[in-house]
């Protein structure tokens, strides 16, 4: 039975997990406040990423920091002279 099909029949059920939903609506409050405390919180957040995901490799982890650091210099005013 295809997805469609039980969605069609029951359009009342959501296919969603609410405590996951929840869980990750606190991970993503949490990525926020730390994205504004600034380049001071990287430590905490790289302790962060590895507890959400323990397995995660070099390349993956060296990926979100450098989205970390690109999402804290984007919300920095522009210091450049004029």
């Amino acid at each position: 039975m295809t997805k469609w099909t039980r969605t069609r029949r029951d359009p009342e059920r959501t296919y969603c997990d609410p405590d996951e939903a929840k869980k990750l609506r606190r991970d993503v409050q949490r990525v926020k406040e730390l994205v504004a405390k600034g380049l001071d919180a990287e430590p905490e957040y790289v302790e962060f990423i590895n507890k959400l995901n323990p397995g995660m490799g070099p390349q993956e982890r060296k990926r979100l920091i450098m989205q970390f650091r690109d999402a804290v210099y984007a919300q920095q005013p522009d210091l450049t002279l004029r």
